[in-house]
Order: structure tokens, then sequence, then C-alpha cells
């Protein structure tokens, strides 16, 4: 559990730095065109930003050793999920569920697939939040943003896999 806790940690760290960074900004932008500076909007992106860090964080690291991404390309490639919904076939391979017996369907909150599943949900929860209710978009529109980022999340990280392979 510890290992979940360390990303959070670096990005509650270098927070105030990129916060700053991307803030400043904002507060000037919003003071020369509106004459005051909206304290709730600077704090609603205050977390706006502390979620993307530590959600990013989440994803990226703890960054494996440049040896073990070498070592080791086919069996964490073989984890990876690069085709959108291949959950649902690695649920329905690795489950023990028998349709017409319902007491094996507790069985189901156990299996690693559906706990991979729930847990990037809740990962991409809150962003799904901020642009509802703080930006206002509509359901499709969070829906299709959200899942662009859950792109960004999975193409930022092969990326990483492969550029290390190559250096090796």
């Amino acid at each position: 559990m510890n290992r979940y806790f360390e990303p959070i940690k670096i990005a509650i760290i270098t927070f105030p730095f990129i916060a700053a960074l991307f803030t400043l900004p904002f507060m000037i932008f919003q003071y020369k065109k509106h004459g005051y500076i909206n304290k709730i909007r600077i704090g609603v992106l205050y977390t706006l930003l502390l979620f993307f860090i530590s959600a990013y964080y989440l994803v990226v690291l703890p960054l494996p050793k440049i040896h073990s991404v070498a070592a080791m390309q086919k069996p964490i490639t073989e984890y990876m999920q690069l085709t959108p919904f291949t959950f649902v076939v690695d649920f329905l391979k690795e489950t023990n569920v028998v349709l017409n017996e319902p007491k094996t369907y507790l069985s189901i909150l156990k299996e690693r697939a559906l706990l991979q599943v729930v847990f990037n949900v809740v990962l991409l929860l809150p962003f799904g939040i901020y642009l509802r209710y703080y930006f206002r978009l509509d359901v499709v529109k969070t829906v299709l943003v959200t899942f662009l980022l859950s792109l960004f999340f999975k193409n930022d990280y092969i990326s990483y896999v492969a550029s290390y392979s190559r250096k090796i």
C-alpha cells in the first residue's frame, strides 16, 4: 500500500512549484480582465492541478529501473491493455462465475480484472466531476474528454517503456 502513497507524497511536494507556474499567469489574466481575483476559481484551479499531478504520478510513478524494463519487456507488455475494452475478455477468462449460481457472484469482487477497471474509474472520477460541474460540460463531452485523458495516461506510459527499451 505504501507504493501507492509514495507518488501522492511526491505530487504534494512538487505541487507548489507547478501550481505557481500555472496559476500565477491565470491570476494576472483574471485581474487584468475583471479587476479582481476570484478566490474560489483559484482554489478550484489549485485542486484541479493537484488532481492532475497526483493522477499522473500514480500512473507513471514509480518508474521501473531501466534494466528491468529492457529485461522484462515481454512480461510488462503482456499485462498492458492496448486494445479498448480488453478488460471484458480478461474478466471472462479470469473469473469462476457461473451465471446460473448467484452465490458465485461474490467472487467477482476479488477478481484482478474487475479491480483494475474499478480503480481506473475511481482515478478519473474527480476529473469528470470537475468537467461536469465546474466547466459545465454535458455528459457526452465529459465522457469523451475523460476517455481522452485515460488514453493520454496509457500513451505516456507506453512511450516511457518504449523509450527506455530503445536505450538499452
